[in-house]
């Protein structure tokens, strides 16, 4: 699953190298790409791994759910892009998704008084 994204990553890099104006490298730019791909991207795929494998299948799958309001709420305070009204009924309708979806595949417990 990395390599796909970092042969997706370099394949999108080449085309908008050739689409597009070159893009203007710098150390700082180039360290923070790194950063960038070594921790959300390097490791997304174990932490999934050992937490589906250790955790509770259905809250860890719930809270997934959660990760791009996170996601957009630290996007937007890193370039500094406000937070709008219509953002905020778009993460509270993820939020509604996935306590909808965790109600949804929670095991229904059955009497077994006879």
């Amino acid at each position: 699953m990395n390599l796909f994204m970092l042969a997706s990553g370099l394949v999108l890099l080449l085309a908008r190298c050739f689409f597009h104006e070159h893009p203007h490298w710098s150390p700082d730019i180039a360290a923070k790409m790194a950063l960038y791909v070594i921790f959300p991207v390097g490791l997304a795929y174990p932490f999934w791994d050992i937490a589906m494998r250790r955790g509770r299948m259905v809250f860890v799958a719930s809270f997934s759910y959660l990760l791009p309001l996170f996601s957009t709420v630290i996007s937007s305070l890193y370039l500094r892009v406000p937070l709008t009204r219509a953002l905020w009924l778009g993460c509270g309708l993820v939020v509604a998704g996935a306590v909808i979806c965790k109600f949804s595949v929670v095991e229904r417990r059955t009497d077994d008084r006879r």
